[in-house]
């Protein structure tokens, strides 16, 4: 069965996420995601506390994204398995954990 020239079977609308400011750099777990703004914020979504730290609790599922108050100045990370190392402007790291399983 053939569909038509330009018919999609699922389409996917996207849907611009509130309360974010431009982001530089999106990490995704598979039930939480972490944003990065220009500015060097970080911002988490999904399946976290209020706090922005990840849970394993489905009854903690923040439904818009929540910054990470004190966490500023990030320019880089690196990702190795189950941690996302966020890079500090000084050198500083901090490690956040995705979910992936």
């Amino acid at each position: 069965n053939s569909l038509p020239l330009g018919t999609v079977r699922d389409p996917i609308v996207p849907v611009k996420i509130p309360s974010l400011p431009p982001i530089a750099h999106v990490i995704s777990g598979l039930t939480n995601d972490i944003f990065i703004t220009k500015d060097g914020d970080v911002w988490v979504y999904g399946q976290v506390d209020s706090n922005g730290e990840r849970t394993n609790d489905m009854n903690n599922w923040v439904e818009s994204p929540v910054k990470i108050q004190g966490l500023c100045g990030i320019d880089n990370y690196i990702i190795h398995r189950d941690i996302a190392y966020l890079i500090g402007e000084g050198g500083d790291v901090f490690c956040a954990q995705l979910s992936i399983d």
